[in-house]
């Protein structure tokens, strides 16, 4: 992973991390803020914790270049 690369995950990362704790941060407050229901708290949940997992993988896959390479 080059510098652009990791300076992408890293400003993606702290946007997936803001959303997520403007959103709620946990399962309750997002099904108190969508509703319990076909595509309502949860799966949304589930959809911004995957995304915030995805872009904080990234950055440990940027950090481990660095330290190694």
């Amino acid at each position: 992973m080059n510098k652009k690369d990791t300076r992408f995950w890293v400003k993606e990362r702290d946007i997936q991390r803001k959303w997520f704790a403007d959103h709620g941060g946990c399962l309750e407050a997002y099904v108190s803020r969508y509703g319990d229901y076909g595509n309502g708290g949860e799966a949304i949940f589930k959809a911004d914790k995957a995304a915030l997992d995805y872009a904080e993988e990234k950055v440990r896959e940027a950090r481990k270049t660095y330290i190694s390479g």
